[in-house]
């Protein structure tokens, strides 16, 4: 009810409107002297409190005067003076007029006087501690914000950077080595000849195998036609020894013998081409061939890195730069965080609420409007049983059938002493109710109102104004506007946005700051290479490599194929026991032949066959390290590719390198810049804290001062039909008991 009469009674207009009459309100000084200046034009924009203080003075005046004339009135016989001229009867329907308006002026009083009683009470707890308590808890949260906040721009800035500035050192740092894969990329030679160092590397030890192989071949292949000349022997005379037994097993056993053989083919492993293309390769110095070419391509490498270091240096020099530079900035967001001395706000803030003065104003402010309220609590109660004593009581002591000699006087005193008590302190109740009016009405209007608003568009004006105003009360650098940042994180902004740090420190001073990183990388980017020309391609080494390739073609599975095997057929322990096991002939003998034979010359044969198989391996492994062929083609179509085209080659991929260092620095502008504009230091938690400190001080104390005043000024209002009618009831109780006494005297006369 209160906020309904202030807002929308006394003061419907914005302090906006004040510019479009000639206000100068740019600045407090230029508002504060507009008002000399432009008196007129804020008297309109103040009518209603004018009026209302205007009114409260008025009254103060009257009643002031009320207060020095009711005696005289009395002293004249009137005001419910005793008046023997006027000892006449009074109509009983007056009596129950007045008491009926007294009564309804009375319950008026109550609700009024309860909440004075009750806003009393809150404005007591709101300065004794509730309001510090909720600006103590929202200087903790808004310093807990910042810091938190500052860490997180610094991370976003300054670290971020770092892990920026390593990817780009990487991707510089694998210039030289990147710039030789793209020619081997795009020619193969590097892959190439490395594979050719690798083989070449181990000519000798593959000659070692292959003549170790052709040798350990030729033995065991004569070791194999001896031991078929062996096996046919013994198998010979197992034949001749079952030519008499017909039996189905002699039978069986006599096939198997007579298919007994060796087989594997040793012969097979023929190895001496590829022994002659290996000592020719050893014979003209292929390592050494290899060797040349290699170092050719180590060239190339070191005149790329000749021509780009001085430029790599550039960049990394720019890069420490940036990241010194961004050092610096992030200092400088700390500088202006410490800037911002909450500890001695909290402590200003902690100490005048400790201040005796302040506690005994409090106490003195309490004591007062306690006491305002008890005194509309006396009248209340001197009108409550001034109207009860007046009603009940007889009116002469004479008809007091209980003999208290109490009369209806005792009504008529009740009720004037109210009258009293309201004269003397109503003048002094219409000056506190203007005064309070006058402060806590403004307040109301033209601060807590648009506070409260924030989000509509009148009042978001006004609290512009204001912002425009306490802007400069900022020591720490930034350019604060406090009620713009209210309503940003109302709306859940950054802090970068909500803060305005912008003034101290702006985002594009980042790209402003690695452009030099730009700038060094385009440098960069446009030298120009001339690696030196290469010869891969000498006709000996080429033939070389050609012939290899021919005689090297050896068929290692056909190898293994060959000696791979058990080396007879059937296994001769197995053939022994089959003889052993014939009942109708006796072939023990024999069995004991193939067993001698099996361990004295197969069993050795079988171990220097798989020795053989390793030194096949082993060359085959060298052999395999590289397709000569191949070789030989790629170094011909590359010495044609990097003599034509290897400074493009190159060219090509340090501008992709480049390039990539761009993307990594624009990726890093676009995140640091999206993050500190949008994302960093959402500043929801800092409005709910802030929001606490607005509803302590306009909510809780604001409404509650406000509604003190609004409830003394609707008991002033009651007052007045109050004093009317009490003391017209109370010369009503009067007039009775004089009245009812005149008449007894005559009835004793």
């Amino acid at each position: 009810m209160t906020r309904f009469f202030l807002e929308n009674i006394v003061q419907q207009k914005y302090l906006t409107e004040m510019q479009h009459v000639g206000g100068d309100l740019s600045s407090l000084s230029s508002a504060v002297g507009s008002f000399t200046g432009n008196w007129q034009a804020w008297t309109v924009h103040y009518i209603g409190f004018a009026v209302c203080f205007a009114l409260g003075l008025v009254l103060f005046a009257v009643m002031l005067l009320t207060c020095l004339i009711f005696p005289c009135c009395r002293c004249c016989g009137r005001c419910g003076a005793p008046n023997p001229s006027r000892q006449r009867g009074v109509a009983k329907g007056c009596k129950i007029g007045c008491s009926l308006v007294l009564g309804v002026v009375v319950v008026g009083l109550i609700f009024g006087t309860v909440g004075m009683f009750v806003t009393n009470e809150a404005l007591k707890d709101q300065l004794a501690g509730d309001l510090f308590e909720k600006v103590g808890r929202a200087l903790d949260g808004v310093q807990s914000y910042v810091e938190r906040t500052f860490e997180e721009i610094v991370r976003v800035v300054y670290d971020q950077f770092r892990v920026t500035m390593n990817g780009v050192l990487a991707l510089i740092g694998d210039v030289q080595g990147g710039a030789m894969k793209a020619i081997d990329d795009s020619t193969g030679v590097v892959t190439t000849l490395n594979q050719l160092d690798n083989f070449s590397s181990q000519l000798e030890a593959l000659q070692v195998h292959l003549m170790r192989s052709e040798s350990m071949a030729a033995d065991l292949d004569a070791q194999a036609k001896q031991l078929g000349i062996d096996l046919s022997a013994i198998a010979s005379n197992v034949t001749s020894a079952l030519s008499g037994c017909y039996s189905a097993e002699c039978n069986l056993t006599s096939v198997e013998v007579r298919g007994a053989k060796v087989a594997v083919d040793f012969g097979a492993v023929n190895v001496s081409t590829a022994i002659a293309a290996v000592n020719l390769s050893l014979a003209v110095g292929l390592r050494g061939m290899v060797n040349i070419s290699l170092q050719q391509i180590r060239n190339i490498e070191r005149s790329i890195n000749a021509t780009i270091s001085p430029n790599i240096d550039d960049v990394l020099t720019a890069a420490r730069r940036v990241e010194s530079q961004l050092s610096d900035l992030a200092d400088r967001l700390t500088s202006t965080l410490n800037g911002i001395e909450f500890d001695s706000i909290q402590k200003t803030i902690n100490d005048f609420q400790d201040e005796d003065t302040y506690k005994m104003a409090v106490d003195i402010t309490y004591g007062v409007f306690l006491g305002f309220s008890c005194m509309v609590s006396l009248v209340i109660f001197l009108d409550l049983l001034g109207l009860l004593m007046g009603w009940i009581l007889p009116p002469d002591r004479h008809t007091d059938s209980a003999g208290c000699g109490c009369t209806k006087a005792v009504g008529y005193h009740l009720l004037m002493t109210g009258t009293a008590v309201t004269l003397i302190f109503y003048w002094l109740f219409s000056l506190l109710v203007a005064i309070l009016f006058v402060f806590g009405g403004l307040v109301q209007t033209e601060l807590c109102r648009n506070i409260v608003k924030f989000d509509k568009p009148d009042s978001a004006a006004v609290l512009s104004i204001y912002d425009d105003w306490t802007s400069g009360l900022f020591s720490s650098g930034l350019k604060i506007r406090p009620f713009q940042t209210y309503s940003d994180c109302h709306l859940d902004k950054s802090f970068y946005e909500a803060f305005a740090v912008a003034s101290v420190f702006n985002v594009s001073e980042i790209a402003d700051k690695s452009s030099g990183i730009k700038e060094s990388v385009e440098s960069f980017k446009g030298q120009t290479f001339d690696p030196p020309l290469v010869n891969l391609s000498d006709p000996d080494f080429i033939h070389v490599l050609r012939v290899l390739e021919e005689d090297l073609k050896l068929n290692f599975t056909h190898f293994y194929a060959n000696v791979n095997e058990s080396l007879t057929d059937p296994y001769l322990p197995s053939l022994a026991a089959k003889l052993d096991s014939l009942k109708d002939v006796n072939l023990t003998g024999y069995a004991t032949d193939l067993r001698t034979l099996d361990r004295s010359k197969v069993v050795p044969m079988s171990s220097a066959r798989d020795q053989l198989l390793d030194s096949l391996q082993a060359a085959e492994s060298v052999v395999r390290l590289v397709s000569s062929g191949s070789a030989a083609d790629v170094l011909v179509q590359s010495e044609i590719v990097i003599n034509a085209n290897g400074s493009r080659i190159v060219s090509h991929f340090v501008n992709d390198t480049a390039d990539a260092i761009y993307r990594a620095v624009d990726q890093y502008l676009n995140v640091t810049t999206a993050a500190l504009e949008g994302d960093v230091g959402k500043c929801r938690p800092l409005y709910r804290s802030v929001k606490g400190v607005f509803d302590g001080f306009c909510t809780q104390f604001l409404y509650s001062l406000n509604g003190y005043w609004y409830c003394l000024g609707w008991n002033l209002f009651f007052l007045i039909p109050n004093l009317c009618a009490s003391v017209k009831l109370a010369s009503a109780f009067r007039i009775g008991t004089s009245v009812n006494t005149v008449k007894h005297q005559d009835h004793q006369e």
